[in-house]
Parts: C-alpha cells; sequence; structure tokens
C-alpha cells in the first residue's frame, strides 16, 4: 500500500469495533505491530498526527499496553504529557489499564504527576 504511492498519514475508516477515524499509525500502535511502525516512521509519518477523537498514536499504544511502541514513539520526539480531548494523558491510560511497567517509564521519562483530567482525576488517583 505505501509503496504505491498511499499517503502515510492519511486518516481511513476502520471497522465499527476500533471507532472512529484512524491513521496507519493509530491502527499499528493498538495492535502491537512495531514493525509496521518503524516502516511508516521511516517514511517519515507524522507521529503527533490525532484521530478524530483528538488522540495521538501514543494513547493507542497505552491502550494497548505496548510498552515496546510507547518507547518507540517518545524515542521519536512524541510528548510524554501530551493529552487528549478529555485531557487525558498517558499516565492515566496506563493507570486505567493496570500497566505499571507504562507507568514506570512515563515517570522516568518526566510525566508530570499532578495534573488532573476533565474527571479531575490526577495521573495517580
Amino acid at each position: 500500500m505505501l509503496n504505491f504511492g498511499t499517503d502515510v498519514n492519511a486518516v481511513v475508516e476502520v471497522p465499527k469495533n476500533i471507532q472512529g477515524k484512524k491513521t496507519l499509525l493509530h491502527i499499528a500502535s493498538l495492535y502491537c505491530q512495531w514493525e509496521v511502525i518503524w516502516l511508516i516512521v521511516e517514511r517519515r509519518a507524522d507521529i503527533n498526527i490525532r484521530n478524530t477523537k483528538h488522540d495521538a498514536a501514543l494513547f493507542s499504544a497505552a491502550i494497548s499496553g505496548s510498552l515496546e511502541i510507547i518507547r518507540i514513539l517518545l524515542d521519536k520526539g512524541m510528548s510524554v504529557d501530551l493529552t487528549n480531548a478529555e485531557d487525558s494523558t498517558l499516565l492515566h491510560l496506563s493507570a486505567v489499564t493496570d500497566n505499571l511497567e507504562a507507568m514506570k517509564a512515563h515517570v522516568e521519562r518526566g510525566a508530570s504527576l499532578n495534573n488532573a483530567n476533565k474527571d479531575g482525576a490526577t495521573r495517580l488517583l
């Protein structure tokens, strides 16, 4: 697909079980496809692009629980304190999914612990 000129940052319709429109980077992050992520990042994908729900691919990685993909995207320059439409961060999502290793990785990279999301929850509560 990419070899035939498809825009690496194109937002596409996805099956209903995934909800909303996403980029290839979002889908690969959600399904823990690190090989695909490396390929599209090499093709200069915009790692900061948001889907129709205002989530970056890093949120898909946090939801999937893939520490490796989280690290890849952070290494490529994504902010550890990036927020979505609910003002939740990676640390919020990792806490909600009980991913202690991902939470540790966020804190080690300097994630803020004090900001609250729209529900008033801080990163640790």
